[in-house]
């Protein structure tokens, strides 16, 4: 090791490890907040929440959080009403509808649980389409095209708060157009289209942090009590835990309620691509956490998107027979194995292309 070398890693006050003849730095740096080492199991979970803000009074809201206290009211979501109201008349009229989503977890299961909410309710046609991603994200006027007409309502989720021109189009095109989203807004809201959207410069809702699938869920939850069916959306929230965690939402207030309560949901769910699929990675269902979700189910699911295409797992998401449900798991297991397969392989080919001794920068 060079004097150099010796006087960085004094600096920076953290051991180092010594690859070839370049010594390899640290990524963080780090400070212990607390100086108190706990003699307990229990004195570790009160220095873990002490040092996120939570007293011990509140330590039992949490770690188990309630349902109703948690959440916020859908009505203060920017537009959610109006948007509820439009789909009221979408419903009472019987207009196709057409949902366009997004490839990863988040944009599936926001479509799944919208799409069968409306069908549920009585929607006699109901259009998911998901991009391709060689297509790049979010709503294009060649989907427009595809969709508009017939359907006399878009709904964008997981996506269309770019999407200007598509949004122009669709409407020229004579429909309605929602945009459930949860991205940064950057610039000017689509003219014309209804966007629910949590965390909008005029918004007061109080966790502008929603997941997409958590801002689906608001709406349809709002829509069930227009429509007398207040109480089911609770069995939707399987799909809100799993797009939720997928999209590494913040786990505190109301989000951290959504994905507990949908975890117990997730246990009990009314899919049986959910219990395959679980059967196919090795694990119980009934005993899934928020850590085998995060790497036993979700990997499966978005491999569709970066593989194949994501209508495979979310055809998997929506099926109703056991028989459908084991062919879409079976394929959706082979794609993430081929994912890994391939994963491993542009490591291994980084690792080969790697000069001796290492340089400053890695690949």
């Amino acid at each position: 090791m060079s004097e150099t070398q010796r006087h960085v890693r004094g600096e920076i006050g953290g051991a180092g490890t010594e690859v070839g003849n370049s010594f390899v730095l640290p990524r963080y740096q780090w400070h212990l907040r607390s100086s108190v080492v706990p003699g307990s199991a229990d004195g570790l979970v009160d220095t873990l929440l002490e040092l996120r803000g939570i007293s011990r009074a509140g330590a039992d809201a949490f770690l188990s959080p309630p349902y109703e206290d948690s959440l916020h009211d859908p009505v203060l979501l920017p537009q959610c009403t109006a948007a509820v109201a439009r789909l009221v008349r979408a419903l009472d009229a019987a207009e196709p509808v057409a949902i366009f989503g997004d490839y990863d977890v988040d944009g599936i299961t926001a479509s799944a649980l919208l799409a069968d909410v409306l069908r549920g309710l009585g929607a006699p046609v109901v259009t998911v389409e998901l991009p391709h991603r060689e297509e790049g994200y979010g709503l294009t006027g060649a989907a427009v095209r595809r969709l508009i007409p017939p359907h006399t309502l878009l709904i964008t989720v997981d996506n269309g708060m770019s999407a200007t021109a598509a949004v122009a189009e669709a409407i020229a095109r004579g429909a309605d157009v929602i945009i459930l989203d949860h991205h940064t807004v950057q610039g000017a809201l689509p003219p014309g289209a209804l966007v629910v959207h949590p965390a909008l410069p005029s918004s007061w809702y109080p966790n502008a942090h929603l997941a997409a699938v958590a801002v689906a869920w608001k709406v349809a939850s709002l829509l069930l009590r227009e429509k007398g069916r207040a109480g089911d959306e609770k069995f939707l929230l399987d799909l809100v835990a799993l797009g939720t965690l997928a999209d590494s939402m913040p786990l505190v207030g109301e989000n951290r309620a959504l994905v507990f309560w949908g975890l117990e949901v997730l246990r009990r769910s009314r899919r049986p691509g959910f219990h395959v699929l679980a059967e196919q990675a090795g694990i119980a269902l009934s005993e899934i956490t928020a850590e085998s979700a995060i790497f036993k189910l979700i990997p499966r699911l978005n491999a569709a998107g970066r593989l194949r295409h994501a209508s495979l797992a979310l055809d998997l998401v929506r099926a109703t027979e056991s028989a459908d449900a084991r062919r879409y798991a079976r394929e959706l297991d082979a794609v993430n194995t081929e994912r890994r397969q391939l994963t491993e392989e542009f490591f291994e080919e980084a690792i080969r292309s790697l000069p001796s001794p290492l340089p400053g920068i890695l690949v």
